[in-house]
């Protein structure tokens, strides 16, 4: 595992003056998984601040900021190759679903029809299942937009999938800007009733609220159309200093959940 470093950011820090460097968006091959390469792409903005994502699960592995003497520093859990996160983790920064958290016996009920689901938690299902959302390896699109240096990950999951009805197709927008945010946009629509929550995991939880360098937050609305769709929209800010002790690991603002009718 990687080592974490406990920073303490100021109000807005410029990492350099006038020769700051511009966003940037790069990938490198990340591993090999399941027989197919997986890539790790990093997001950096202009001022130094870099976040790296890899299209095995949305997995989040790093996220380095500078500390008030701009010293840089990582501020996550994790690996460094795609093979340690697929032997197996904690969910470290993955997007667990197409439920998170436990659904007890495996089972559930949407209008009369009861769906059973694959069991990995002994008698019950958990975070999507044998595998899961945090499992697949999901198309990447890299880019640069006038809002900063932006991943965008797609990924359908068929019909009957672990269990789960209907056809999903979901998209995740990673967005670094230029003022130390990190915006995660969820989309995803499906042609049958079902119940979705999708999960930044506790691995960026844990992180985050460890150093305590982010104020969360989140927007949600759902949108009712011939198929079923729902937006969510959270973010993690990184501009104000904090304390690591100053307050308890409870930032859980991050899970995301949406009915789907």
């Amino acid at each position: 595992m990687k080592p974490l470093t406990a920073l303490i950011l100021l109000p807005m820090m410029t990492i350099a003056s006038s020769s700051a460097p511009a966003a940037t968006v790069t990938s490198k091959d990340f591993g090999q998984v399941d027989g197919r390469t997986v890539q790790l792409y990093t997001l950096t903005n202009d001022r130094g601040m870099r976040i790296s994502i890899t299209n095995l699960g949305g997995i989040i592995t790093e996220i380095v900021v500078p500390d008030r003497e701009g010293k840089m520093g990582d501020v996550t859990l994790g690996f460094n190759t795609a093979e340690e996160y697929a032997a197996g983790h904690p969910f470290f920064g993955a997007i667990a679903g197409r439920y998170a958290n436990r659904i007890a016996g495996g089972k559930f009920t949407i209008d009369d029809k009861e769906y059973t689901l694959a069991k990995n938690n002994g008698e019950n299902h958990l975070h999507g299942g044998i595998k899961g959302l945090d499992k697949q390896i999901w198309q990447a699109e890299a880019k640069t937009t006038p809002e900063g240096p932006s991943l965008v990950l797609t990924l359908t999951s068929p019909d009957g999938d672990e269990g789960y009805p209907g056809n999903l197709s979901m998209t995740v927008t990673y967005l670094l800007t230029a003022n130390t945010g990190i915006e995660m946009r969820y989309a995803a629509t499906t042609d049958k009733p079902m119940s979705l929550s999708m999960y930044m995991a506790r691995g960026v939880t844990m992180a985050i609220a460890m150093s305590n360098r982010a104020h969360v937050g989140m927007t949600m609305t759902t949108t009712m159309a011939t198929q079923t769709s729902s937006h969510i929209q959270c973010w993690y800010h990184f501009a104000r200093p904090r304390s690591r002790w100053q307050r308890s690991s409870r930032i859980h603002a991050q899970k995301s959940i949406a009915t789907l009718f």
